[in-house]
């Protein structure tokens, strides 16, 4: 039996397994995303916040919150897939954070593309011409994005 010293593979699997813990995705509307309409006066991230949260006027209509709550299996097993695989060197950890970010893009733009109860108002309805909720001209869905951050 022979034992092999492969402290470089070591070396090199700890420093991105120390980069992993500090790095993270965030998934949501970013700060940069277009005005809504060409608004200026109201911010994407903005509609994004009434909606997810509702106001005086409207009622919460959780589109992020509600999917990470649907999905966090999902992302927990990704979560542990990608540390085996980044422990094998089979992936980076900001591709793997990327990847998980994407999934998690896509899931809350499908629950938007679904509509989110409760119903519009007639009101609404009739401005809007369609019953969808979260959904006018698709900007809100366009504007989800995700950044990975703590990235050296």
């Amino acid at each position: 039996m022979s034992v092999k010293d492969n402290r470089k593979k070591l070396d090199k699997v700890l420093k991105q397994l120390d980069l992993t813990a500090a790095m993270y995705v965030v998934v949501g509307i970013p700060k940069s995303a277009p005005p809504r309409d060409g608004d200026t006066s109201v911010t994407m991230a903005e509609v994004a916040f009434f909606n997810e949260f509702g106001t005086v006027n409207a009622p919460e209509r959780s589109f992020i919150r509600a999917t990470v709550d649907k999905e966090r299996d999902k992302y927990f097993r990704m979560q542990e897939t990608f540390v085996d695989a980044i422990y094998q060197g089979k992936i980076e950890p900001k591709k793997a954070l990327g990847v998980l970010g994407e999934q998690a893009k896509a899931d809350i733009q499908r629950t938007i593309a679904a509509g989110v109860a409760p119903a519009n108002a007639e009101s609404t309805i009739e401005r809007k011409g369609s019953s969808k909720t979260l959904v006018d001209t698709g900007a809100l869905r366009q504007a989800i994005d995700y950044e990975i951050r703590g990235a050296k």
